[in-house]
């Protein structure tokens, strides 16, 4: 799938749901440094291990809502 492809994807996700307010781009910039597979529930705010940078629709483990996006996803989400 191509960036663009994606970004529009992810526009579309995120004009009807919104993101948990702790989840931060100073958050999500460390995560994605860290480069340790974390991904963001934009439902609860909870982390989750073990997701590639553009996970969409994992399990979170805290809420156990499909609500989880991997970092580099839900920082698209936020522009």
């Amino acid at each position: 799938m191509k960036s663009v492809d994606i970004m529009k994807s992810l526009k579309k996700i995120n004009k009807n749901r919104s993101i948990h307010p702790s989840i931060t781009e100073a958050r999500i910039i460390d995560a994605i440094s860290r480069d340790d597979g974390t991904g963001f529930c934009i439902e609860c705010g909870g982390e989750r291990d073990g997701c590639e940078p553009d996970a969409v629709n994992y399990n979170c483990p805290a809420c156990s809502q499909p609500e989880v996006y991997g970092a580099d996803n839900v920082l698209l989400m936020m522009v």
